[in-house]
């Protein structure tokens, strides 16, 4: 089945007579679905060290064939996974907000039309053109707005207020390529704003008033902090990675004030098995209407690229679009540290696949590429045994890279460096105060909820790495030994001066 052009829709096959409402799925064999993709997960785990958990929902013809679960929730700690485990699915967030803004304008709140401006009323830079911005245009990635203070803030360090939040946005945001497609996370941070403003409810009071109630998802939730309707005593997946052949557990790094719209939310398989039928149910009680899932899943801007086996051909609300094999899908994938999470609809054969991980690896392709193949009935062992080499190669060429980092310092020049000159609190414009120490010949830096790890490479630089995530991102030092000169150091491409009483 070929594209479909803009301002078309996609032709849904409706099979009415699978079709169920969310309420009423019925479960066929959900503990193990086939003896094969048992062996084909742990082959892949075994493969590829994976030490926390992998959850794996399917669903068909308006059933639930799937929940699978592998792995552990806390390796450290031995604590294995169930379907009760919940895991934090990052950018997949976007699927429900775009899913919940569609919905909101069919009920006549809202408008994708609206100019976000005339809302927030933000007086950005002189030079950004955002009259013309929309609410479409926030959700399919095409204002142009850039803002790497916002970005951090929000999605990792959680150092802010509404009012500081304001002055990053008037202060701060550029304009790239107004009307283009580019993937960011600000749009979807200002989509929430928008929501807030017109409704007076947050995005995460929406969603769970506007899908997770009606569509029963009692495990699904924006928010952290304990609530009556959702327990997460210990129920989350942690984060894991792997690092010298051996697995390590990590902790959380999200907090409610670094859930946001582009990416917050946490969720278990069965939950995520119920969102995945409601898009695909046509019949005539579903919650989603025909016309608004048809809108959701229709390519707004055309882009291409090719990722996880999928040639994507553009973008549609919170959902990309593109070709699987001779089949539309309609995807999206979240990654964050120690994360890493997809889900994909095949409309036309009435099939939903959800993948998450609390380990980032690209074996999620293999395993998504494995189902797809599975469940269609299409012979891909040529393509999936090209992904691993690929998958390898990579790996290899990421190895060779980081020993040809660390071969540049000896072990024992690091230990002759001091340290001490690099301690201290540092100060940016946006970003606010950045605190370094010293332990065991590394440097510690803290950044309002972020906690790294340093090790000295040379020349006054420093890879600093999370406890889930070793290639976070590099510090550099300068004018440490100068006495006429102000001491900075620059990350995340800001730069924090020291303070003079440290």
């Amino acid at each position: 089945m070929k594209r479909t052009i803009r301002a078309c829709v996609i032709v849904a096959i409706s099979i009415v007579c699978g079709c169920t409402s969310p309420k009423e799925t019925r479960h066929v064999d959900v503990k193990r679905p086939t003896t094969k993709l048992d062996q084909f997960v742990g082959q892949q785990i075994d493969e590829y060290q994976i030490g926390g958990a992998i959850a794996i929902g399917i669903v068909k013809d308006g059933e639930v064939i799937a929940e699978e679960v592998y792995g552990y929730a806390d390796f450290k700690n031995k604590k294995k996974a169930d379907v009760q485990t919940q895991f934090y699915i990052a950018s997949m967030t976007k699927s429900f907000v775009g899913t919940l803004v569609k919905l909101m304008e069919e009920t006549a709140v809202m408008d994708l039309s609206v100019a976000m401006n005339d809302i927030l009323k933000i007086d950005f830079p002189e030079g950004t053109q955002v009259d013309d911005i929309t609410m479409e245009d926030l959700l399919i990635h095409t204002a142009g707005l850039k803002n790497s203070a916002v970005g951090i803030k929000t999605a990792y360090s959680g150092d802010f207020t509404t009012e500081e939040l304001l002055h990053d946005l008037e202060a701060s945001t550029y304009q790239q390529g107004y009307g283009t497609y580019d993937y960011t996370n600000l749009g979807y941070i200002l989509a929430g704003m928008v929501l807030e403003k017109l409704t007076q409810k947050s995005w995460k009071q929406l969603l769970e008033e506007d899908i997770f109630n009606p569509l029963d998802m009692q495990q699904t939730s924006a928010y952290l902090i304990p609530s009556e309707r959702v327990e997460f005593s210990n129920r989350l997946a942690l984060p894991h990675t792997i690092s010298h052949d051996s697995i390590k557990t990590g902790s959380f790094m999200k907090r409610d004030d670094t859930m946001h719209a582009a990416g917050g939310l946490v969720t278990t398989v069965s939950d995520m098995n119920k969102w995945l039928l409601a898009h695909l149910d046509t019949s005539e009680t579903a919650y989603f209407s025909r016309d608004l899932l048809d809108e959701i899943h229709s390519d707004r801007i055309d882009f291409y690229d090719k990722s996880a086996g999928i040639n994507n051909y553009g973008y549609g609300l919170g959902w990309e679009q593109g070709d699987w094999h001779e089949y539309d899908i309609s995807w999206h994938g979240g990654g964050y540290p120690g994360y890493v999470s997809v889900h994909a609809l095949v409309r036309e054969q009435n099939l939903g696949i959800v993948i998450m991980m609390s380990q980032q690896s690209r074996v999620i392709e293999l395993i998504l590429n494995y189902i797809l193949a599975d469940q269609l009935g299409v012979d891909n062992a040529k393509e999936l045994t090209a992904m691993e080499e690929s998958i390898r190669s990579r790996t290899d060429r990421y190895q060779h890279y980081k020993d040809s980092i660390f071969q540049t310092v000896d072990s024992e020049e690091i230990k002759k460096v001091s340290l001490e000159k690099f301690v201290g609190r540092y100060a940016s414009d946006q970003l606010n105060q950045l605190v370094v120490k010293s332990k065991d010949h590394q440097l510690i830096l803290q950044l309002g909820n972020l906690l790294f790890i340093g090790e000295y490479i040379g020349d006054d630089k420093f890879l600093i790495k999370s406890e889930v995530d070793d290639t976070f991102d590099t510090v550099d030092f300068y004018h440490l030994n100068s006495t006429d000169r102000d001491s900075y150091l620059e990350m995340f491409g800001q730069k924090f001066y020291k303070g003079q009483n440290n």
